[in-house]
């Protein structure tokens, strides 16, 4: 058995970029640094790409882009003095569709684990 299915089936433990190098290479017959090598090129290029505003679209999984946040004002929950958070650019993900309803469909009649009650 693969340590990512070793993993999923512990149910709830966080799966690491190691744990899907090390699935990518068992089930591709692949040496584990070349696949440590693509996963960290793979990283570079979305993230260059993002942070020059040129959105990536992944089809089926995510398209990740740059969104403005403009300055608000806001308070320090320690003081309560007010601050102001600056403008800045943030990283935005949206999930494609089949994600959304795949991941939804394996919650389907349990409770998800993120949710409040």
């Amino acid at each position: 058995m693969s340590k990512l299915k070793e993993v999923v089936e512990a149910k709830g433990e966080t799966i690491t970029k190691s744990h899907i190098c090390e699935s990518i290479a068992d089930n591709l017959d692949v040496p584990l640094n070349v696949v440590k090598k693509v996963i960290n090129v793979y990283n570079t290029t979305v993230i260059e790409n993002v942070a020059a505003n040129h959105p990536v679209q992944i089809k089926g999984f995510a398209t990740f882009s740059a969104r403005y946040s403009p300055e608000y004002p806001a308070r320090n929950p320690q003081t309560g003095e007010s601050i102001t958070v600056s403008e800045r650019v943030l990283p935005s993900i949206r999930f494609g569709e089949p994600f959304k309803r795949t991941v939804d469909g394996e919650f389907k009649g349990e409770v998800k684990r993120n949710e409040r009650s």
